[in-house]
C-alpha cells in the first residue's frame, strides 16, 4: 500500500516537474530569442517598400508591402492569419467592381468622343417644317389678341386714373426750415463737451507713460526673482552626489536602450542631380561635411548632366524583450532613480 502511494507521488512530482519545465523554457524563450525586423525601400519614380518582423524562426512573422497600395499579412508557422479568406474575397470582389467601373468609363467616353450620325428621311423632314409653320401662325393671332387687350386697358384706367400730389417749392422750403429748427433746438439742449487743453493732454500721456513703465519694471523685477529661485534650485540640485549618480544612470540606460532599439545594419544608395550643375556641386558640398557619420552606410552618386532623384535602401535589427526589462529594472530598483522620480512629481504639483 505504501509502495503505490510513494508510485503515484513520484508520478506527481515527475508531471510537475516537467510542467515547470516547460514554463521556464518558454519564459526564456520570450526574454531571450530576440525579435528580428529589416525593412527594404526605394524611390524611382514611385516609391515602394517592404517591412518584414520575425519571432523564433519565422513561427510568428509580419509582413508589409507597399507598391501604390499597402498590404499586410500576419503568419503563425506558415499559415496566413491576417487577412483572412473573407477580407480576400472583399479585396479580390472590390478589384473587380474597380475594373468593371474602369471599363464602363473607358466605354462612355469613347461613345461622347465618336460623333452619331443620324439620316433624316425626306417626309419627316417635311413634318417638322409643317409643325413649324403651325407653331409661328399661333404664336401671331396670341400676339395680336394681347395687343387688343391691352389698348382697352390702358383706355379704361386712364379714364379712373387719380391725379397725385405735387410737391412744390414752397413745400421744400418749409421743410427744410423745419429741419434746421429741430437740429438748432438740438445743439442747444445738449450739453457742450469741454475739450482737454495741451498741458491735460501732456499730463495725461505722461501718466500713461509712468504706469507702463512701472508695469514693466514689476515684470522684470519678478522674472529676476524667478529666475534666481530657480538657478539656486539647480545648484543645490547638482551639488548633491546623489543627484549626480542617479542622472548619470539614468541617461547610461537610455542611451543603451537606444543603441538596442536602433537597427544595427544600415545601406543605401542616392542618385541626385538637377538641371544647373552648379546646384549639383554645391549640395555635393554640403553634404561632404558630414561624411564622416554616413560614409560606411550611405553612398551618395552625384549627376552632372541629367536631372534625376533615385534612392534605395536596407536596414536589419534586433530586439531582445529581456534585454529592455533588464536596462528599466535597473532604473527601477536604484533608490536614488526612484527619489529623483518623488522629487521630481511634487515638483509638478507645486506648479499646479
Amino acid at each position: 500500500m505504501l509502495s503505490i502511494v510513494l508510485m503515484v507521488l513520484k508520478v506527481i512530482g515527475i508531471l510537475l516537474l516537467a510542467i515547470l519545465g516547460l514554463l521556464l523554457t518558454v519564459i526564456l524563450i520570450i526574454l531571450f530569442v530576440p525579435i528580428r525586423y529589416s525593412a527594404k525601400g526605394s524611390y524611382i519614380g514611385k516609391p515602394k517598400g517592404t517591412a518584414q518582423v520575425t519571432w523564433l524562426l519565422h513561427i510568428l512573422s509580419a509582413k508589409a508591402v507597399y507598391d501604390e497600395d499597402l498590404d499586410l499579412s500576419v503568419r503563425v508557422f506558415g499559415w496566413k492569419v491576417y487577412p483572412g479568406k473573407e477580407d480576400e474575397e472583399t479585396e479580390a470582389e472590390a478589384s473587380e467592381t474597380k475594373s468593371n467601373e474602369v471599363e464602363n468609363q473607358n466605354i462612355e467616353k469613347q461613345k461622347a468622343e465618336t460623333p452619331e450620325t443620324k439620316t433624316e428621311k425626306p417626309e419627316e423632314k417635311a413634318v417638322e417644317q409643317e409643325s413649324v409653320e403651325i407653331e409661328f401662325q399661333n404664336t401671331d393671332r396670341t400676339v395680336a389678341e394681347e395687343a387688343d387687350t391691352g389698348r382697352t386697358d390702358t383706355d379704361r384706367t386712364g379714364a379712373d386714373r387719380i391725379p397725385t400730389d405735387r410737391i412744390t417749392a414752397e413745400n421744400l422750403k418749409q421743410s427744410q426750415s423745419k429741419i434746421e429748427n429741430s437740429e438748432e433746438s438740438v445743439r442747444s439742449k445738449s450739453p457742450k463737451k469741454h475739450r482737454p487743453g495741451i498741458l491735460d493732454r501732456l499730463k495725461n500721456f505722461w501718466k500713461s507713460i509712468c504706469k507702463k513703465i512701472k508695469h514693466f519694471w514689476k515684470k522684470i523685477k519678478s522674472l529676476l526673482h524667478s529666475i534666481r529661485d530657480k538657478k539656486e534650485a539647480w545648484t543645490t540640485f547638482w551639488d548633491d552626489e546623489k543627484n549626480k549618480n542617479a542622472c548619470k544612470l539614468l541617461f547610461g540606460q537610455v542611451k543603451k536602450l537606444l543603441k538596442h532599439l536602433l537597427p544595427r545594419k544600415i545601406q543605401g544608395r542616392v542618385m541626385f542631380g538637377f538641371d544647373d550643375p552648379y546646384t549639383t556641386g554645391q549640395v555635393l558640398s554640403y553634404a561632404s561635411i558630414f561624411y564622416g557619420i554616413y560614409h560606411k552606410q550611405l553612398k551618395l552618386q552625384p549627376v552632372f548632366d541629367r536631372e534625376v532623384v533615385e534612392a534605395e535602401g536596407t536596414l536589419k535589427g534586433k530586439i531582445r524583450i529581456g534585454t529592455i526589462i533588464w536596462i528599466i529594472l535597473r532604473v527601477v530598483v536604484d533608490k536614488q532613480c526612484r527619489k529623483l522620480y518623488k522629487d521630481f512629481r511634487a515638483w509638478q504639483r507645486e506648479r499646479e
